[in-house]
C-alpha cells in the first residue's frame, strides 16, 4: 500500500520527465535532418550561425549577412542572449547545434510550466496534463522547425521567470526577466502587459510597478535610442499602415495607436487573422479568454502580432512571432482553471481540463509535428526523411566546402548557406553578394531568390571563373580564369 502510493505520487513526475525527454529527442532529430536535408535557410538559420560565429571570435553585433559589411546586426535586432548561448555553440560551432539547442529549450520549457500548475491547481496530474499539452501545442511546433530564433526560444526564459515569480523566489525572477528581455527588442511587451496587471490588481504591485518600469525603459532604449543608430527601425513594416503621416519609425505607429482608434481598428481587421486566433486558442478551448483580468497576459501576442497591418508571417503559426502568445496563453489556462475550480467546483473544473485536452489532441492531429503527413512550418511543408539521395548531396556539398579557405567570404543559394556558416563574412545569393570572394550555388537551389541572376551576370561579366565543382555544385572565385564560362552558363540555362 505504502509502495503503490510512492509510486502514484511518483507517477506525474515521471510522466512530464518522459514527455520532456521524448520532446527534446524526436524535436531534436528531425530538426537536425532538416538541415541536413537542405532545408534550412540563409534567412534565417545561416545568419544566426554566422551571428553566434562572430561573436565566438570577438565581433559584437556583426552578421554582415543582413545588412552592408560597415553596419551592425543592431540594425535588425537586438538579441544579447546571443551572450547567453554562445558557450553552448562553442562546444560544437555548427548550424545545427541551434536547431538542437532550440528543440531542447522548448522542451525543457515544459518543466516551469508544471511546476506553475501544480502549485496552482494543487494536483500533480493535472499540472502533467498541462505539461502534455504544451508539448503538443502546434504553435510550439511549428516555430521549433522554422530554422532558428532567439524569439522561438523566450518561451524557456518567460516560464521560469512566471514559476519564480508565483514561487516568491525574487533573485531568480529577476534574472531570467533580463535573460527574456535579451531575447529580443519587442520582448518587453511582456513585461510591460504583466506588470501593468499586477499594479491595477494590487497583486504584488511593487514588483509589478518595478517590472513595468524595467521592460518600458528597456523597450525605449532599444527600440528609440540604440537601434535607429545603426539603421532604419526594424520590423515597423509589419504596422507600415499604422505610420501617421508626416512620422515614421515606431513613434509614427504609437501617434496612430493612441490618437485613431477608429482607423486602427479598420486597418487591423484581416481575415488571415481569424484562423491564427483559432490556431492559437482552440487547443486550450478558449481558457486564456474566459476570466477578463487575465488578458493583460495576450497583450504581447496582440500588439506584436493582431495590430500587424498586412505582413502575413506574423499571423502564421508556421513562424517564430506566435511566440509572443504561447508562454502567456499557458500562464492564462492555469490560472483560469484555478478561477474556475474556486467559483464553479472541481467538475467545472475538470470539464475545462478535458476540453483543453481534446482541443489539442485535435489540433496536433491536424497540424503537429507528430503526425509527419501535412506538417507545415515556416519553409513549407516538412519532410521528415532521408533519403541516399539527400545524403549524397550533403557529401558532396560538404566536400566543395573545403576547397573554400575559411578566411574567404562567401555567398551561397539560400539553403546551402547555414552549411557555411563558420566565417566571418557570410551572404546569401537571395539577395545580393556583397562583394564576396567565392560564389557557391547548387542547381537544385539556383532559382531561389536573386541566385541565378547574380551567378549569370557575374559569368557574363567575367569577374569571377571556375574554383571547383561536384555533382550539383559548382563554386566560383573571383578573378579565376574565364575559360569555362560559357559552359557553365549553358548549364545553367539547361537546368531552367
Amino acid at each position: 500500500s505504502g509502495a503503490r502510493a510512492r509510486v502514484l505520487a511518483w507517477a506525474p513526475h515521471a510522466i512530464v520527465v518522459v514527455l520532456v525527454s521524448s520532446f527534446v529527442g524526436y524535436m531534436s532529430y528531425y530538426t537536425w535532418l532538416q538541415h541536413l536535408r537542405r532545408q534550412t535557410s540563409g534567412f534565417d538559420l545561416g545568419y544566426f550561425a554566422t551571428f553566434f560565429w562572430n561573436t565566438l571570435h570577438g565581433r559584437p553585433f556583426y552578421c554582415p549577412i543582413t545588412h552592408p559589411r560597415a553596419g551592425s546586426y543592431l540594425s535588425i535586432h537586438a538579441e544579447p542572449a546571443v551572450y547567453l548561448l554562445a558557450p553552448i555553440y562553442a562546444l560544437r560551432p555548427d548550424a545545427s547545434t541551434l536547431v538542437i539547442l532550440q528543440s531542447a529549450l522548448l522542451g525543457l520549457s515544459a518543466v516551469p510550466l508544471y511546476l506553475i500548475a501544480r502549485r496552482r491547481l494543487g494536483s500533480d496530474w493535472m499540472a502533467a496534463l498541462l505539461a502534455a499539452a504544451f508539448l503538443l501545442y502546434p504553435p510550439l511546433h511549428a516555430p521549433n522547425f522554422s530554422d532558428f530564433h532567439f524569439l522561438t526560444i523566450s518561451a524557456f526564459f518567460v516560464l521560469w521567470a512566471a514559476y519564480f515569480f508565483f514561487a516568491e523566489r525574487w533573485v531568480p525572477f529577476w534574472v531570467f526577466v533580463v535573460m527574456a528581455l535579451f531575447c529580443r527588442e519587442d520582448l518587453p511587451f511582456g513585461g510591460i502587459g504583466v506588470g501593468l496587471a499586477l499594479v491595477l490588481a494590487g497583486h504584488r504591485a511593487r514588483v509589478g510597478a518595478a517590472l513595468f518600469v524595467l521592460s518600458a525603459t528597456y523597450l525605449v532604449m532599444v527600440k528609440f535610442v540604440i537601434m535607429p543608430r545603426y539603421g532604419d527601425a526594424s520590423f515597423v513594416y509589419i504596422y507600415e499602415k499604422l505610420v501617421a503621416p508626416g512620422e515614421e519609425g515606431f513613434r509614427g505607429v504609437l501617434r496612430t495607436l493612441l490618437t485613431n482608434p477608429l482607423f486602427v481598428l479598420a486597418t487591423i481587421l484581416l481575415p488571415e487573422k481569424i484562423p491564427f486566433a483559432l490556431h492559437v486558442f482552440v487547443p486550450l478551448a478558449f481558457l486564456p479568454l474566459r476570466v477578463k483580468r487575465f488578458w493583460f497576459l495576450l497583450f504581447p501576442g496582440a500588439f506584436v502580432t493582431l495590430l500587424s497591418t498586412g505582413y502575413l508571417p506574423v499571423v502564421e503559426i508556421r513562424f517564430q512571432y506566435v511566440t509572443h502568445f504561447t508562454p502567456y496563453v499557458f500562464i492564462a489556462a492555469v490560472l483560469a482553471l484555478e478561477h474556475l475550480g474556486k467559483t464553479v467546483g472541481s467538475i467545472g473544473r475538470a470539464s475545462a481540463l478535458g476540453a483543453l485536452a481534446f482541443g489539442t489532441i485535435l489540433a496536433t492531429h491536424q497540424f503537429g509535428a507528430l503526425q509527419q503527413r501535412n506538417f507545415v512550418s515556416g519553409g513549407g511543408r516538412v519532410q521528415f526523411d532521408f533519403t541516399p539521395e539527400h545524403a549524397e548531396k550533403l557529401k558532396n556539398l560538404r566536400e566543395i566546402a573545403e576547397t573554400i579557405p575559411a578566411n574567404a567570404s562567401v555567398a551561397a543559394t539560400e539553403h546551402d548557406t547555414p552549411h557555411l556558416a563558420q566565417r566571418e563574412y557570410l551572404f546569401t545569393l537571395k539577395y545580393e553578394h556583397q562583394g564576396a570572394d567565392f560564389l557557391l550555388y547548387s542547381y537544385d537551389d539556383i532559382d531561389f531568390g536573386a541566385a541565378r541572376r547574380i551567378v549569370t551576370d557575374e559569368l557574363t561579366a567575367g569577374r569571377f571563373g571556375f574554383h571547383a565543382e561536384r555533382p550539383n555544385f559548382v563554386v566560383l572565385r573571383r578573378g579565376a580564369p574565364i575559360d569555362r564560362n560559357a559552359e557553365l552558363l549553358q548549364n545553367l540555362e539547361a537546368r531552367k
